[in-house]
């Protein structure tokens, strides 16, 4: 058992390591801020947060058909765009600290085709994974565990077919 135990100790922090290679002090920073603006908003609020409503609720403003006129876009569409401006912010602070900031190096076809994909996602399954990784199961709401693990396996086998196909 105690050999378990130091083999255990040295192998799980080197394994979970080698997915971090810049650290992990950023991400736990990173997570500790969401956190505490999650609940910020939720205290002060009593609302959820979620990015994807954001855009719905800022097309309210230009847009005058029945589904973006809906009292729910339009009555939120002032703190979700304060809520907008924060992500934005946060990257702007990011950026200012001086943090290393990677390029991309994925084609721009792949981040055009990902990004439509995630919206439909998003508008499918109600949420976005800010809305419902975040706050839904911080919230213990069966729906939202379920789309995230939904998520999280279309994630991974979509990830293992395109490195399959050499894409």
């Amino acid at each position: 058992m105690r050999q378990f135990r130091f083999i255990f100790h040295l192998s799980v922090p080197n394994m979970i390591a080698q997915f971090f290679p810049h650290g992990m002090q950023q991400y736990i920073v990173g997570g500790l801020l969401i956190g505490a603006g999650i609940a910020l908003l939720f205290i002060t609020t009593g609302r959820l947060g979620g990015a994807s409503t954001f855009f719905s609720a800022a097309w309210s403003w230009f847009v005058n058909t029945p589904f973006f006129q809906q009292a729910a876009l339009r009555d939120s569409r002032n703190w979700r765009s304060l809520y907008a401006l924060g992500l934005l912010l946060g990257g702007a602070i990011y950026f200012a600290l001086g943090q290393p900031i990677l390029p991309s190096t994925m084609p721009a076809w792949k981040l055009a085709l990902g990004g439509v994909l995630i919206g439909f996602g998003a508008r499918l399954g109600g949420g976005c994974t800010s809305g419902h990784g975040i706050c839904g199961m911080a919230s213990l709401s069966v729906g939202s565990i379920a789309i995230v693990c939904t998520f999280l396996t279309t994630g991974i086998i979509t990830a293992m077919c395109l490195a399959a196909w050499g894409l």
